[in-house]
């Protein structure tokens, strides 16, 4: 499963998401005219304004594939999370260890990381807005195109 990741400092959105694109469906043969179906899509996005959304391509009156959205978003479902910091600290007066990692798994995310570090890749400039370099989109080959971030929130997606 390939794992392709976007990061830069002057990218036109600042988004953190997790974005599984399911394989794509047959072509259904009862159709009149089978014509090519969208693959289903799970986005979970992390920061900001924290959410999922499901993606899922669907037949409407006219038998055409359409993709629709379905959206949650959490500070809407659950109200507003306390801030980061607030939580770490509240967890550590707690004895709450589950937000803090554990000495073997930083060890090993060194040992993971360290080639990386030793022999760093080629930086490839890019405009300062953009999408970042052209070589970004040789990344997903013919598979897939990059995927814009969901609108920040659920009410920009849904006015779209």
């Amino acid at each position: 499963m390939p794992v392709l990741i976007r990061a830069g400092k002057e990218l036109p959105v600042r988004a953190t998401e997790v974005r599984l694109i399911l394989r794509e469906p047959p072509r259904p043969a009862f159709l009149p005219a089978p014509s090519h179906v969208p693959a289903n899509q799970i986005v979970l996005r992390i920061d900001p304004d924290a959410g999922m959304q499901l993606r899922i391509s669907a037949l409407d009156r006219d038998l055409t594939w359409r993709e629709v959205p379905l959206i949650s978003t959490f500070s809407g479902d659950l109200g507003e999370p306390l801030p980061p910091y607030e939580r770490l600290l509240h967890a550590a007066l707690n004895g709450d260890n589950r937000y803090f990692a554990r000495d073997d798994a930083i060890e090993e995310s060194w040992r993971i990381l360290q080639p990386l570090i030793a022999y760093p890749p080629p930086v490839h400039r890019y405009a300062p807005g953009s999408w970042g370099p052209a070589a970004a989109d040789t990344l997903t080959g013919n598979r897939y195109a990059w995927q814009l971030p969901w609108p920040p929130s659920a009410a920009d997606a849904l006015n779209k």
